[in-house]
């Protein structure tokens, strides 16, 4: 440490005076009272320790201890080791001040081309370390590619489900009995033929076609099972997504959706899909079968005609208990038919502009009949200047 003190603390301010661009002048009351201040606190509390000792020190050891503690601190306790090895250390400091330049000079020289130490540890793994590992974690977890975003999102998702069901147990799952009729297998069968279309599609009309298929079954699905505003809301919002799917994929330059990169990554992608896909089920199907929780269903039931003067507890609670989520998917609604609505007005014949060619200035009614002569016309004054040139 005293070699240390006396490099960085005092050598340079008593070193050779470097040459400085502007001239040197002293610091302001302002910059120098606060260090000085410090400095002579210091010097007077090294000097009577004691002092600072039962003023703070003591009372902060008896509430650490729990007990009264008595303890006193002084500069000097007599010749004993302590003072020995203090000044042995204090005369090994200044040995090494006075060798330290050709020290110095000789360490540098000697392991100028070795980076094995300290100094090569921080550079390897601050210095080059950390910019390398981040642009390769920005290379993998930021691309530009829209499907190697949503592989990782899902792929970590997934792995997070995994490591839940690994550590705290996976739910034990009852396949349940499968009931329904066969026009709700049917829907639930076009679905699936709508997916696996969008993800095995190679243009982008049947791949958008595909995705529409999907959303509309699912709409159908939302009318099977009574949530009617739902199912407008779905298909409203499906109607306005393919549109405008079609309207801007259409355009691009034609081109596969798979290139070589994006087809040695489809199968990486089909475990992903599947597995999220399988996860997901397993765990609508712990949450279907844990005990029905009544609570929010009987206050519901006791407070609909009491509170909202409603007798039918669904639209009392899309009215009144949600009303600010029911006026989002409204405001969803107005938007999704605003745009289709729009989409739907470009899609029709554009009438053509009708262009109406004003008389000249000054221009009089030769047959005095109130109608234009036709010389205010293109066609009057082409013959005119025909007229004129014969």
């Amino acid at each position: 440490m005293v070699p240390i003190v006396v490099l960085v603390a005092w050598r340079p301010f008593a070193g050779r005076e470097p040459r400085a661009p502007k001239a040197a002048h002293e610091a302001p009351v302002s910059m120098w009272i606060g260090p000085a201040v410090l400095a002579t606190l210091g010097l007077g509390f090294g000097l009577a320790p004691d002092v600072l000792a039962q003023a703070l020190l003591v009372p902060a050891a008896a509430g650490l201890v729990g007990a009264p503690v008595d303890f006193y601190l002084k500069l000097w306790h007599g010749v004993n080791a302590a003072l020995l090895l203090s000044i042995a250390t204090i005369l090994l400091g200044a040995f090494l001040v006075l060798v330290w330049r050709p020290l110095h000079d000789a360490l540098r020289t000697r392991f100028a081309d070795v980076r094995v130490g300290p100094a090569g540890i921080y550079d390897a793994l601050v210095l080059r370390g950390i910019p390398t590992v981040a642009k390769g974690l920005t290379k993998r977890v930021q691309s530009d590619d829209l499907q190697h975003h949503l592989l990782t999102i899902t792929g970590f998702t997934v792995g997070l489900l995994a490591l839940t069901a690994v550590v705290r147990g996976g739910p034990t799952l009852a396949l349940p009995t499968v009931d329904g009729a066969l026009h709700e297998f049917l829907v639930l069968a076009l679905i699936v033929v709508g997916a696996l279309g969008t993800a095995s599609a190679h243009s982008r009309l049947r791949a958008i076609t595909s995705l529409g298929v999907v959303g509309f079954g699912i709409a159908l699905l939302f009318v099977m099972f009574s949530a009617p505003d739902l199912a407008v809301t779905q298909f409203l919002v499906e109607t306005l997504t393919v549109i405008v799917l079609a309207l801007v994929l259409t355009r691009l330059p034609s081109a596969l959706l798979r290139d070589g990169e994006a087809r040695g990554r489809s199968r990486l992608a089909l475990v992903i899909a599947a597995t999220a896909g399988a996860a997901f089920s397993a765990l609508l199907l712990a949450v279907t079968q844990t005990p029905f929780d009544r609570r929010l269903s009987d206050f519901f039931d006791a407070a609909s005609y009491p509170d909202a003067l409603g007798s039918n507890v669904v639209n009392v609670i899309l009215v009144d208990f949600r009303a600010i989520d029911t006026l989002g998917e409204i405001f969803v609604l107005a938007v999704a038919a605003t745009g289709a609505y729009a989409l739907l007005r470009r899609l029709g014949p554009r009438p053509e502009p009708e262009i109406a060619y004003a008389a000249p200035r000054g221009s009089a009614d030769p047959a005095g009949d109130g109608e234009p002569s036709d010389a205010g016309t293109p066609g009057g004054r082409a013959a005119d200047d025909e007229g004129t040139g014969s």
